[in-house]
Protein backbone atom coordinates (compact mmCIF):
# COMPACT_ATOMS: atom_id res chain seq x y z
CA UNK A 1 0.00 0.00 0.00
CA UNK A 2 1.68 3.16 -0.80
CA UNK A 3 2.49 6.23 1.58
CA UNK A 4 0.09 9.31 0.88
CA UNK A 5 -0.19 10.90 -2.75
CA UNK A 6 0.72 14.00 -3.12
CA UNK A 7 -2.23 16.02 -3.36
CA UNK A 8 -3.14 14.30 0.15
CA UNK A 9 -0.30 15.54 1.50
CA UNK A 10 -1.05 19.21 -0.03
CA UNK A 11 -4.31 18.94 1.59
CA UNK A 12 -2.40 18.70 4.84
CA UNK A 13 -0.22 20.96 4.64
CA UNK A 14 -2.65 23.71 3.77
CA UNK A 15 -4.46 23.32 7.52
CA UNK A 16 -2.66 24.74 10.71
CA UNK A 17 -1.79 28.41 11.55
CA UNK A 18 1.56 30.16 10.71
CA UNK A 19 3.42 33.47 11.95
CA UNK A 20 5.65 36.20 10.02
CA UNK A 21 7.36 39.24 10.77
CA UNK A 22 6.57 42.46 8.71
CA UNK A 23 8.33 45.63 9.46
CA UNK A 24 5.70 48.18 10.31
CA UNK A 25 5.76 50.81 7.17
CA UNK A 26 6.74 54.33 7.99
CA UNK A 27 8.42 53.55 11.40
CA UNK A 28 12.87 53.94 10.64
CA UNK A 29 15.10 50.94 11.39
CA UNK A 30 17.05 52.06 14.12
CA UNK A 31 19.86 50.26 16.00
CA UNK A 32 20.27 48.24 19.44
CA UNK A 33 23.12 46.08 20.51
CA UNK A 34 22.17 42.12 20.66
CA UNK A 35 23.67 39.55 23.27
CA UNK A 36 27.14 39.15 21.53
CA UNK A 37 27.45 43.25 21.85
CA UNK A 38 27.23 43.83 18.10
CA UNK A 39 24.80 46.63 16.60
CA UNK A 40 22.07 45.52 14.43
CA UNK A 41 19.45 47.24 12.40
CA UNK A 42 15.92 46.63 13.79
CA UNK A 43 12.30 47.56 13.22
CA UNK A 44 9.27 47.75 14.94
CA UNK A 45 7.19 44.87 13.98
CA UNK A 46 4.17 43.30 13.66
CA UNK A 47 3.62 39.34 14.28
CA UNK A 48 1.18 38.25 12.12
CA UNK A 49 -0.79 34.84 12.55
CA UNK A 50 -2.81 33.15 9.33
CA UNK A 51 -4.95 30.83 10.09
CA UNK A 52 -5.93 28.38 7.07
CA UNK A 53 -7.93 25.41 6.11
CA UNK A 54 -7.18 25.14 2.54
CA UNK A 55 -7.54 28.45 2.26
CA UNK A 56 -6.27 31.34 4.39
CA UNK A 57 -9.36 32.14 6.46
CA UNK A 58 -8.08 34.18 9.68
CA UNK A 59 -4.93 37.00 9.01
CA UNK A 60 -4.43 39.19 11.98
CA UNK A 61 -1.73 41.53 13.81
CA UNK A 62 -1.10 38.79 17.16
CA UNK A 63 1.10 41.23 18.53
CA UNK A 64 3.93 44.08 17.89
CA UNK A 65 7.61 43.00 18.93
CA UNK A 66 11.07 44.74 17.78
CA UNK A 67 12.84 42.49 14.99
CA UNK A 68 16.18 42.54 13.61
CA UNK A 69 16.28 43.35 9.67
CA UNK A 70 17.55 40.94 7.20
CA UNK A 71 19.13 43.08 4.78
CA UNK A 72 18.78 40.92 2.14
CA UNK A 73 14.71 40.80 2.37
CA UNK A 74 15.17 44.57 4.02
CA UNK A 75 12.40 43.57 6.32
CA UNK A 76 11.85 41.42 9.68
CA UNK A 77 14.06 38.56 10.17
CA UNK A 78 13.59 35.40 12.02
CA UNK A 79 14.90 36.90 15.15
CA UNK A 80 12.90 39.52 17.49
CA UNK A 81 12.34 40.72 21.10
CA UNK A 82 9.04 41.01 22.82
CA UNK A 83 8.34 44.69 23.60
CA UNK A 84 7.88 44.02 27.45
CA UNK A 85 11.15 42.09 28.08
Amino acid sequence: MPLASTPLLGFLYSMGTSEDLKCVKGVSYFKLTNEQDKEVDVCYSAMINTESFMIPYKIHVDRYVIAQVNPERNDAGDKYWELGQ
